[in-house]
C-alpha cells in the first residue's frame, strides 16, 4: 500500500513554488527594465514621469549603496555573504512555516542577486530610477526594500507587548 505525501510537504511544495515564481518575477522584471535602460536610453537625458518625484534616467553606480566608493570584490564578497545567510534564513522559515519570512527573504535575495550579476557582469549597476530627485534606483532595490520592511513590520507584530492593566494598588 502507497503511503500518502505527508500534508506538510504539500503545503512545503505550495510555499515553494511560491517563492520561486516571486523570485523570477523580481529577477526578470529586473533584468527586463535594465536591458531597456542601457538600449533604449541615453545617459545625459532625464525623462519626467512626475516632474521632481519620478524621473527616468541612466546611471550607472560603480560603488556601494549610494554611489559609495568600495571596491567590488569586497562588495561581491559581502553580497554573498549576505545571500548564503538568507537563503538559510529562508530554508528555515519554510521549515518553521513562516511564510511572510519568506517572502521577504525572497525579494532581498533575488534583488541582491540580479544586482550582483550587473556587478559581475558590467562593473557596476545599472539604475534608472530616479525618486525625488534624488536616488537612482531600479527594481531589484525596491524589491531589496519591500523584503526589508515587510521582515520588519512582521518581526514588530510579533513582538508587540501584551497590555496588562493592573488596578492601582490602594494604601491604608
Amino acid at each position: 500500500m502507497q503511503e500518502s505525501p505527508h500534508p506538510r510537504s504539500l503545503a512545503f511544495l505550495y510555499k515553494g513554488s511560491a517563492a520561486t515564481l516571486l523570485a523570477a518575477f523580481v529577477i526578470l522584471a529586473d533584468r527586463y527594465t535594465k536591458h531597456l535602460a542601457i538600449t533604449q536610453l541615453d545617459p545625459s537625458q532625464t525623462i519626467d514621469v512626475i516632474p521632481g518625484f519620478i524621473d527616468i534616467l541612466l546611471h550607472r553606480n560603480y560603488g556601494a549603496m549610494a554611489n559609495v566608493p568600495v571596491p567590488i570584490f569586497i562588495i561581491a564578497s559581502v553580497t554573498i555573504i549576505v545571500i548564503a545567510a538568507l537563503s538559510h534564513a529562508l530554508w528555515k522559515s519554510f521549515r518553521q512555516e513562516h511564510l511572510v519570512h519568506a517572502m521577504a527573504y525572497t525579494c532581498i535575495i533575488s534583488g541582491a542577486l540580479s544586482n550582483l550579476y550587473d556587478r559581475l557582469h558590467y562593473g557596476y549597476v545599472i539604475d534608472w530610477l530616479l525618486l525625488l530627485g534624488r536616488s537612482v534606483v531600479n527594481i531589484a532595490d525596491i524589491a531589496i526594500t519591500i523584503g526589508i520592511v515587510i521582515y520588519l513590520f512582521s518581526q514588530a507584530r510579533k513582538k508587540k507587548p501584551d497590555i496588562v492593566l493592573t488596578p492601582p494598588a490602594h494604601s491604608p
